[in-house]
């Protein structure tokens, strides 16, 4: 019971001590993602504006659209283009690692084509949700590592990184 209590004690130190040193109030960053759809491999680049309330809240609006393309069976599937607005919950872990997950909804929009032109324009609207890691780098820049379920069937592996004002 004692050893709980004391890392007990010491988990609200170290959110205390992120507290001071997080950044509030608004930021911008990108993401390069990994992308698979139907075993294909693609790549896209994403941008996103937030507003970080206070050291566990945040709020955050993201575009994106595709970089890189992949061919798989004689099928290539492209990224047009996805858009989402989340929460964003954070747990700091001490003033340069913090948790965090996002939940939202999120629009996106792919092609497949063949060599005798496009065979799919696919859309989808659905409810979003994601884990991340945002490791600080300094007080207004960090980086991030992160998961997200975009649209069913859709999951991007990103990192990225962050500039706060």
């Amino acid at each position: 019971m004692k050893t709980v209590l004391k890392a007990a004690v010491f988990a609200v130190g170290l959110a205390t001590l992120a507290s001071a040193q997080a950044q509030m109030g608004p930021y911008v960053g990108a993401n390069i993602s990994r992308v698979e759809i139907d075993h294909a491999d693609l790549t896209s680049l994403g941008y996103k504006l937030g507003y970080q309330a206070n050291q566990n809240f945040a709020v955050e609006a993201r575009l994106g659209t595709g970089l890189f393309d992949d061919s798989v069976d004689h099928r290539t599937y492209e990224i047009d283009n996805y858009a989402g607005l989340y929460a964003k919950a954070i747990l700091p872990l001490n003033h340069n690692f913090s948790v965090y997950g996002l939940v939202g909804y999120s629009r996106a929009e792919l092609k497949t084509y063949t060599r005798y032109g496009m065979v799919n324009d696919w859309s989808d609207r659905d409810v979003s949700s994601g884990l991340g890691l945002d490791i600080g780098i300094e007080r207004n820049l960090s980086i991030n590592l992160e998961w997200i379920n975009l649209v069913e069937d859709v999951d991007l592996l990103s990192f990225g990184i962050n500039y706060g004002f």
